[in-house]
């Protein structure tokens, strides 16, 4: 699933529309946990302003997080995203 090591990660793409085109993408999930991992906190705070975080599938988002600390086990989590996590573990409990 790493993304920058292996073409798993398109086992988990989206398919989006774009001008009568359709273009494979990389989930969000999956981009947020590589700039957590390049340490792109400004990046991460302007995507997370600007997507709707209620439809973010959170077992990917986990998921690509601990993928990506197996590559850079000093990972630190955000946290903006630490709270994200913790309201989706909050509301499915």
């Amino acid at each position: 699933m790493i993304e920058t090591r292996a073409p798993l990660v398109w086992h988990e793409r989206e398919t989006l529309h774009c001008h009568g085109q359709l273009i494979p993408t990389v989930p969000i999930e999956v981009q947020l946990a590589t700039m957590i991992a390049r340490q792109q906190d400004a990046r991460i705070d302007a995507t997370i302003a600007a997507i709707d975080t209620t439809r973010l599938n959170v077992g990917l988002l986990r998921r690509a997080i601990s993928d990506k600390q197996s590559e850079v086990p000093a990972m630190t989590v955000p946290e903006s995203l630490q709270r994200l996590l913790a309201d989706a573990q909050t509301t499915t409990d």
